[in-house]
């Protein structure tokens, strides 16, 4: 399953100007002509290299 960046941006909870400045940089994107999608196997691959452990 593959997103456009409104979707994308939408998946992870966050706003266009946040998922623009510090998702679409470092995550591979494949085109479709002039559209652009991310696997979710992306985002989830995005996600995992910058998660971070918080205790309370």
């Amino acid at each position: 399953m593959a997103f456009g960046v409104m979707d994308a941006a939408k998946q992870l909870g966050i706003g266009w100007d946040t998922f623009h400045t510090h998702v679409a940089p470092n995550v591979k994107w494949v085109r479709f002509g002039a559209k652009k999608v991310v696997s979710r196997a992306e985002l989830e691959r995005f996600l995992s290299e910058r998660g971070e452990r918080f205790l309370p």
